[in-house]
């Protein structure tokens, strides 16, 4: 469902300008002194977390615009913290209305003076939907991400970047609109806070609990959509309501929608390594038999998928545009694709991935009890 949002509204009261760094109680008056905006924020302490709860970062920019000066409030949470206390437990649009219940005394109580229905109308400029899978049969997060980062997947989906960190418990595939990120949830959970994919995290020992916890793997997937241009690009390509108010983003089906696009296209990208399961001879053999090749053909696309599976698709692909072009990359993977799988089919846990998203059903830390 939903975890982070950054919400924009033009019109709040200040009750408290002395909660915010620097103060805005001179707001109105205060001189740019040659900068293009003023920053006015306040960002709650780990101190005041542990007193308070969770709070919202926020922040006012006062600047000039060809229609005079705005001073927009900036409003920056996790909605399962400001509902749950943890970013574990995933939404439902039955939370919406409480989510709105607090948010707005939440900032009542941050010097910040905005209504119900203000929230309900405010634009949404950027927003984070994920979904956790769970493994309790021993497949390891850290096995599916090493698959996963064998994609070549920058080009497909406009990705500039990619990062494989934390000894290869976090994929990251990203630019500077948007990311599509996966990371082990539980590995998270112990890393220094520098370190951690999830910077405001709970704390491991919210599973002490469980009986059975080493066989617990969960599969973190997030889509961040980090600008307001982004979202709509996307919700127009997908067909979704070009309403960008928070009410008529917080959707189930909105976030099934656009995270099943992705990992769509995540899926079609693994086709180049569909056999990595699957045992040497056992390929060579099925390669043969499944496409009636001759033995020189076989052993070719044998030695391509070989090498994809054991270095990846990008590196692979760098490798043939080096000493050929990009057209004979693009030719050699269109023949790769077409070949018949052998009987053993695609990685599993993928198969458990695609269930999970398609049923889209939220998952709670009680609920892991079940699965072990």
């Amino acid at each position: 469902m939903i975890d982070t949002v950054i919400l924009s509204l033009p019109n709040y009261t200040i009750t408290d300008h002395d909660k915010f760094t620097p103060s805005t109680r001179n707001i109105d008056f205060d001189r740019f002194g040659g900068q293009a905006w003023i920053k006015y924020a306040q960002n709650p302490t780990e101190a005041e977390k542990l007193r308070d709860g969770y709070k919202p970062n926020l922040t006012i920019t006062k600047r000039i615009t060809n229609n005079g000066i705005i001073k927009p409030l900036k409003i920056q949470f996790s909605a399962p913290k400001l509902l749950f206390g943890n970013n574990f437990d995933e939404l439902t649009e039955n939370d919406f209305s409480e989510i709105i219940e607090k948010l707005e005394l939440k900032l009542k109580d941050m010097g910040v003076l905005v209504f119900r229905s203000q929230l309900l109308k405010a634009k949404v400029t950027a927003i984070h939907f994920g979904k956790n899978i769970p493994f309790s049969d021993y497949t390891t997060s850290t096995s599916i991400i090493r698959e996963l980062a064998k994609i070549d997947l920058t080009k497909k989906l406009d990705l500039t970047r990619t990062k494989f960190q934390n000894e290869g418990h976090s994929l990251q595939y990203y630019t500077n609109s948007f990311s599509v990120v996966f990371y082990d949830k539980m590995k998270d959970l112990q890393l220094p806070k520098g370190r951690a994919v999830e910077k405001d995290r709970l704390q491991l020992n919210i599973f002490d609990y469980l009986e059975n916890k080493k066989s617990l793997e969960v599969l973190r997937l997030e889509v961040r959509l980090c600008t307001s241009q982004k979202i709509k690009r996307l919700f127009k390509d997908l067909n979704l309501p070009d309403d960008l108010t928070f009410e008529a983003v917080f959707k189930e089906t909105t976030a099934k929608k656009v995270i099943s696009h992705y990992w769509q296209e995540i899926l079609s990208g693994l086709d180049l390594i569909r056999f990595s399961t699957v045992q040497p001879v056992d390929l060579l053999e099925g390669i043969i038999k499944s496409n009636k090749l001759n033995l020189k053909t076989a052993l070719s696309y044998f030695g391509a998928l070989t090498l994809i599976n054991d270095i990846g698709a990008r590196k692979f692909r760098q490798v043939v545009n080096d000493s050929y072009s990009d057209r004979t990359w693009q030719r050699l993977k269109k023949q790769l694709n077409g070949l018949q799988s052998p009987p053993e089919g695609k990685y599993k846990p993928f198969a458990t991935i695609s269930e999970v998203i398609d049923r889209f059903e939220p998952l709670k830390m009680k609920d892991l009890e079940n699965t072990l």
